[in-house]
């Protein structure tokens, strides 16, 4: 049996992952009968500080957000508190959600009010790295590769029946914004195919092994620091994958900690008479397989 086109109710934040998915639906078949967004992303809800403090700054650069579109187009938006579905989603008879780059985990009256529950947008290869921050902590754990998952919303965290994925190189230096930008356009791809499977009544899903599954919260200060004990590629992706964020990488060699800014350089070669030197405001240090150069914070 196949349906006819989706009415569709989404839910996102400000960020360029969201504009990209947003913009995607758009262009289909289907119709987006409603915008839905958090109250803390607009300054209204009650999300502490300490949760938005170290986010990416992955809008730089964007002149549009999702409230944007839906008012150039004439769709209703609706401001999201946790804990409390607004009375006017129901009149939007919902045949599905899709939820990208949404900050809190959508209670169960919300994910369940779509016909067909709600799908979400993950930029990682689930069941691997669950939870808000997942591309930090890739380029953290120097990953090679990520990916885009899109499942079904479950009342746990990431953690629902996988609808399709597809896996991403991590190139060399990337930024953290273009890796988002290329999961979310990637992950459109996959929803508007998982969307056509939907209405052919061809849709099928796996479920998660939890026994594979790995979960991250938000990244805190003492999360931004490196270590000599890294390889030379892992130190300099983490670096100028998160730089954008603002906030200074903390290094310790010995009795000595140092701050640093940026990334200068790198190479294969580690010196050979001492562990790190200073060069104005510089500092060379060896590192697991090679060395690094950086600028220090001021």
């Amino acid at each position: 049996m196949t349906l006819t086109a989706l009415n569709i109710l989404f839910i996102g934040s400000l960020g360029k992952q969201s504009l990209i998915t947003l913009n995607g639906l758009l262009q289909s078949a289907h119709t987006v009968s409603a915008v839905a967004v958090a109250g803390s992303t607009l300054g209204l809800g009650n999300t502490p500080t300490s949760r938005r403090r170290f986010i990416p700054a992955i809008n730089a650069g964007t002149t549009q957000s999702i409230l944007d579109i839906a008012m150039e187009r004439g769709i209703p938006i609706e401001i999201l508190e946790p804990g409390v579905t607004p009375d006017q989603l129901h009149s939007h008879t919902p045949d599905l959600g899709i939820v990208s780059c949404y900050p809190h985990r959508l209670q169960d009256d919300l994910r369940l009010l779509p016909s067909f529950g709600c799908f979400n947008l993950h930029p990682s290869l689930l069941p691997k790295y669950r939870g808000p921050d997942p591309l930090f902590w890739q380029l953290w754990h120097g990953e090679t590769h990520t990916g885009v998952t899109l499942h079904r919303v479950e009342s746990r965290l990431d953690a629902g029946d996988i609808i399709c994925q597809e896996r991403l190189a991590i190139a060399d230096g990337i930024s953290e914004a273009e890796l988002n930008r290329l999961c979310a356009m990637r992950g459109s791809a996959l929803i508007d195919n998982a969307l056509g499977q939907l209405q052919q009544g061809r849709l099928v899903a796996r479920p998660q092994n939890d026994q594979l599954a790995s979960y991250q919260g938000w990244p805190t200060q003492q999360d931004f620091h490196v270590s000599t004990e890294w390889p030379v590629r892992r130190i300099s992706n983490f670096i100028q994958g998160t730089r954008q964020r603002g906030q200074p990488y903390q290094l310790r060699i010995g009795a000595r900690r140092f701050s640093i800014d940026s990334l200068a350089d790198s190479s294969s070669e580690r010196m050979p008479d001492k562990a790190y030197a200073m060069e104005g405001n510089y500092l060379r240090f060896n590192c697991y397989d090679g060395c690094v150069k950086v600028v220090l914070a001021s």
